[in-house]
């Protein structure tokens, strides 16, 4: 996916204008950079990995909240 339609999208373009890492990888919206506290209470970085579903080069609205996390337990 071209970088170009990445940012015409609002949402995408607020995660990457807050700081986060965000890629698409095939089917899956990956948002890298997430800040959580770890259970020794320090900070750590995190990933959090939806699905996507395009219809031409708009995101479709999604059917479900459900997402993945990549990191420690938070």
């Amino acid at each position: 996916m071209s970088q170009k339609l990445i940012t015409h999208n609002p949402d995408i373009k607020k995660l990457i204008d807050s700081g986060y890492e965000v890629r698409i990888t095939g089917t899956y919206l990956i948002v890298g950079n997430v800040p959580y506290v770890d259970s020794d209470k320090k900070i750590q970085r995190g990933s959090l990995i939806s699905e996507l579903e395009w219809f031409g080069d708009k995101i479709k609205e999604q059917k479900d909240h459900i997402v993945m996390w990549a990191g420690e337990y938070p």
